[in-house]
């Protein structure tokens, strides 16, 4: 690259290498307790009441469970509301603060007067403590939790308690095949609860009118764990019985996060090591988030879709040792099956499914693509090592380029990929796309430019009849002729001229199966038109920098102070609903025509000292002067002659303005 990167910056690189504009930063958050104002408290209320939590948590709470079971009917109903808790936990993420039980607490028994303690459902002349909040909370986190290592989830793994709650006299036997199959049906209405919960949540913050046009982007990033990670002890030491040191892994009962586990960018493997790893940037203990956000509808380089808020559409948090690309296609299946679901019951058809952006993580993986394929998604992405350059070449005669099909006939030159860049720089860029642009005329062309229902693509030649490019080749006699300004291929490459012939030129057209060329994308890597289509992923980079900037409340070890899977994906989400609320407030702002988005956030300078205002000073007399000079010497040119002090015409050797 060192030989790419010493091309000068030129005009050219507006089309053939196109960048986006960067967004704002993000304001720090105040100390003391959260006291929200009155339009933040109606906002996240209306919220909280869109998402249908209410409604499904309510029921499976302990005294409802007692009330319907019509059993242990004996003491008070709790005091602490749902609506207040989950109020309480999207209010500290919209005041850009720490989702800390704490500090739920504080907020409503403090940073709220008695009348909106009401209308949340709390007794104004009841005391509100701690406890009540750190239970409430408990219990939420409870219904959604799917983690075998849940203090919550314990007694399923009880077999007389699970004769209880089936209904079985102490005589019945209870096998361990139903015991197992009750603890697996448990966890996964759990974990189904807990998707309903994600998604609830961040469509509730998603406006009516969004102009959103099928197009998404998808990602993954790591949060740290609760759990210190330079004293997590995941293995342990022991002396067996020849006296000899043995390391085992510790039981789920001994560690403190249990769903937590390493990560690592560095290694091979998906696991970490403790002591090397501990402390590191690019690695740590905790736990994986994979997000879909909204992106623009792609209408070509430099040009701008229809003006959308960016949201989060989807998300999920698991351990962080979960395979990315599996976990990125079963939440693009899942967002699918919610947005099924929804159109169904508003009685709409099916929301239109367009492109689908991702980097190199998850477009190496072949099942990636199938799966996106399969939903009905478009794949746009970056380039792999293993997938640039010439990798194979098919059997009916096209070669693969760079996972694009394209005619034999290419010269040699073309098949050299110069990709993929890391850390490219404009210039590389520039120069990446204008050597792929000349791959253009020898590219395989497929019927619609997209695959067929089976994921197969049906390619015709460049020099077929049915191509509107003027291309001319010797193993084509029914390709364009009489131009000397075509390209002439397939003229001098035994590879389509032995016999016998391939089909790609004996046929009029071919069907590819998807196996064969998994790595299709609609346009040729590199090339403007595809730089501009992948740089729309920067959007979802965008999402969880909001979730995850140190300006204000973040998700990093400190921030949050709970454990579990279920209960840090709960913090995740209210940071992802709160940054969703933000978004969406500046796509008001930009649709209503405001030009600065965030008066509030503009620099203030300081007063400039004396010899700072001397230079500006003698800046201005010189600009001044130059303005003059260039001002005499423009009407000495109109052969005029003015007062510069008084702007007074003197002198004038042009012809008077007739009268009318």
């Amino acid at each position: 690259m060192a030989a790419i990167t010493a091309y000068p910056i030129n005009p050219t690189h507006k089309l053939l290498a196109p960048v986006r504009e960067p967004k704002l930063r993000v304001i720090t958050p105040s100390a003391g307790v959260a006291k929200p104002s009155s339009a933040q408290l109606t906002k996240a209320t209306a919220v909280i009441a869109q998402t249908g939590w209410l409604e499904m948590l309510e029921p499976l709470m302990p005294h409802a469970l007692r009330t319907a079971r019509r059993k242990h009917l004996g003491g008070r109903k709790p005091e602490m509301t749902l609506k207040a808790l989950l109020t309480g936990c999207l209010l500290l993420a919209i005041m850009e603060r720490p989702i800390l039980v704490k500090d739920v607490w504080r907020l409503l028994a403090f940073g709220i007067d008695a009348g909106s303690r009401k209308r949340l459902g709390l007794n104004p002349k009841r005391k509100i403590t701690e406890r009540m909040v750190s239970r409430a909370f408990g219990l939420v986190a409870a219904t959604i939790n799917s983690s075998i290592h849940a203090e919550s989830n314990a007694p399923l793994f009880d077999p007389t308690n699970v004769k209880v709650l089936l209904g079985l006299d102490e005589e019945e036997e209870l096998t361990e095949e139903d015991h197992q199959k009750f603890i697996d049906q448990v966890l996964g209405e759990n974990e189904v609860r807990l998707d309903n919960f994600i998604r609830g949540g961040l469509r509730a913050t998603h406006p009516t009118a969004s102009g959103h046009e099928g197009d998404y982007a998808l990602d993954g990033s790591y949060i740290s764990s609760w759990e210190a990670p330079n004293r997590s002890r995941r293995r342990t030491t022991f002396k067996d019985k020849n006296g000899e040191y043995q390391k085992r892994a510790v039981n789920p009962e001994e560690m403190s996060d249990p769903d937590a586990t390493w990560w690592s960018k560095k290694n091979a493997g998906p696991i970490a090591k403790r002591g090397r790893l501990a402390g590191r940037a690019d690695s740590g203990l905790g736990y994986l988030i994979t997000a879909v956000t909204w992106v623009e509808k792609d209408c070509g380089p430099n040009t701008r879709g229809a003006d959308i808020p960016y949201l989060i559409d989807h998300l999920s948090v698991k351990t962080a040792n979960t395979s990315g690309h599996l976990e990125g296609a079963r939440v693009i299946e899942s967002m699918i099956s919610h947005h099924e679901a929804e159109d169904a019951a508003a009685k709409k058809c099916d929301r239109v499914r367009g492109d689908i952006l991702a980097d190199r993580e998850y477009s190496n993986a072949v099942t990636w693509l199938k799966a996106m394929h399969t939903v009905g998604l478009t794949p746009h992405f970056m380039l792999h090592r293993d997938q640039s350059g010439h990798t194979r070449t098919l059997a009916s005669g096209p070669i693969i380029v760079d996972g694009i099909p394209y005619s034999p006939g290419m010269p040699e030159f073309l098949r050299v990929s110069l990709g993929p860049m890391i850390f490219a720089t404009r210039d590389d860029r520039a120069v990446l796309a204008a050597h792929n642009l000349q791959r253009a005329p020898y590219r395989i062309r497929a019927y619609g430019n997209s695959r067929q229902n089976d994921g197969s693509l049906k390619f015709y030649c460049p020099a077929s009849n049915l191509a509107k490019a003027s291309i001319n080749c010797a193993n084509k006699p029914s390709s364009k002729r009489g131009s000397t300004a075509r390209i002439q291929i397939g003229t001098a490459m035994p590879v389509i001229v032995n016999s016998p012939m391939p089909s790609i030129c004996a046929q009029s057209s071919v069907t590819v199966p998807f196996d064969d060329v998994p790595y299709w994308q609609p346009y040729i890597p590199g090339t403007p038109e595809h730089q501009w289509s992948v740089n729309r992923r920067n959007l979802v980079e965008s999402s969880f920098s909001k979730i995850k900037d140190e300006a204000t409340q973040s998700l990093r070890r400190g921030t949050f102070r709970v454990m579990g899977r279920a209960k840090v994906s709960m913090a995740v989400l209210f940071n992802a609903m709160a940054a969703n609320l933000v978004e969406v407030e500046r796509w008001m702002l930009r649709k209503a025509g405001v030009l600065s988005l965030d008066a509030a956030r503009e620099k203030i300078t300081r007063t400039p000292r004396r010899h700072t205002r001397a230079r500006i000073i003698a800046k201005n007399k010189r600009e001044e002067a130059a303005r003059a000079r260039a001002a005499k010497v423009l009407l000495e040119e109109l052969g005029a002659v003015v007062d510069l002090s008084t702007g007074e015409i003197l002198e004038s050797s042009s012809p008077p303005t007739p009268l009318p």
